[in-house]
């Protein structure tokens, strides 16, 4: 637990500290799920906390108590081990209470489409697109407030040519949850932490520091690290992983830097997080494409990158040509 608060602390300074270099804006911060972390520093030192941060704490204390109340009726529904994924897990290792949120709940259940079908029968109701009944969830389940969805998993969101981690094997590893919910199961840290980059990455790499940061929360031991980096080779996740490793620490280490403005458009990738900044398209469209050329060996290497550039060629290619004549060229 030592070793987890000093990590924790050491961390939650440095993005604190980073926040006081580059003064990010409000939707800057919550880009980069930092606005509770900006909130409680501003608070610390005794600095005005812009009211859009106060309004983001209030709410996130009551997606917490709501939190307890929709996890008991799940739990009350749906027989067998639950696994909870992401959200209140992974903020239960967090040494300060409140620095992050959670837009939905996201549970993994050996049986799912029996689980899902058993809310529904306890007062769920299916809300969002029924198109993610094909997805790595079920379609999502609305409970009486519908402003906190829940996530029934079957599958695991990761990088398109990566091999893990599987939702069996999560399962399998599962251990009591730290969040206090009675009944509830988490995947052991390692595992978690190695999921989280591979969630992150599915969706964009280098997406967050807030990833980043959890990433680190989950492994603060030297042997937690060895065994995520096993995990993380066995998944064709390990260069993903020592890549995400590697860029904390030079956040780290740059922190430190008596210059006080830098200069980041030499890191096209990296440079957003390393400087918390919004995401140009271009960078996106960027990150996108380039994701797969992480991948573990060649043979993921070559499929990745035939898919990703169908992820960016597909929204491209959908927009009217009307449309793409009034778009900025260096936007494209």
């Amino acid at each position: 637990m030592s070793a987890n608060l000093g990590r924790g602390d050491a961390l939650i300074e440095t993005f604190g500290r980073m926040i006081d270099r580059f003064e990010p804006t409000i939707g800057e911060l919550r880009a980069h799920g930092l606005q509770l972390l900006a909130a409680h520093h501003l608070s610390q030192r005794g600095r005005v906390v812009p009211p859009e941060l106060l309004a983001d704490w209030v709410a996130a204390a009551r997606t917490e108590r709501e939190t307890a109340a929709l996890l008991a009726r799940v739990r009350d529904a749906v027989e067998g081990p639950i696994v909870l994924l992401k959200g209140p897990e992974v903020t239960a290792h967090y040494p300060i209470a409140g620095l992050r949120t959670w837009a939905d709940l996201d549970v993994l259940v050996p049986e799912p489409e029996r689980a899902w079908e058993r809310l529904r029968r306890s007062g769920f109701s299916p809300a969002g697109d029924t198109a993610h009944s094909t997805h790595h969830h079920l379609q999502a389940l609305a409970n009486d407030s519908g402003r906190l969805p829940l996530e029934v998993h079957r599958g695991l969101s990761r990088p398109l040519w990566a091999t893990g981690p599987s939702a069996e094997e999560i399962l399998l590893g599962a251990v009591p949850t730290r969040t206090g919910h009675a009944g509830f199961l988490a995947p052991e840290p390692a595992a978690h932490a190695v999921y989280l980059a591979a969630h992150s990455w599915g969706h964009l790499p280098f997406r967050s520091a807030r990833d980043l940061i959890e990433e680190e929360l989950l492994v603060p031991t030297e042997s937690d690290q060895r065994r995520a980096e096993r995990l993380a080779g066995a998944w064709g996740l390990g260069r993903v992983w020592t890549k995400n490793r590697k860029l904390v620490h030079e956040i780290e280490a740059d922190v430190g830097c008596a210059q006080r403005d830098r200069d980041f458009r030499r890191y096209p990738l990296t440079g957003p997080v390393r400087s918390l900044r919004d995401r140009s398209v271009a960078r996106t469209l960027a990150a996108v494409a380039a994701g797969p050329l992480f991948a573990d060996d060649g043979r993921s290497i070559l499929s990745g990158l035939i898919r990703s550039t169908g992820r960016v060629i597909s929204p491209w290619a959908s927009v009217k040509l009307f449309d793409r004549k009034r778009i900025n060229a260096r936007r494209v």
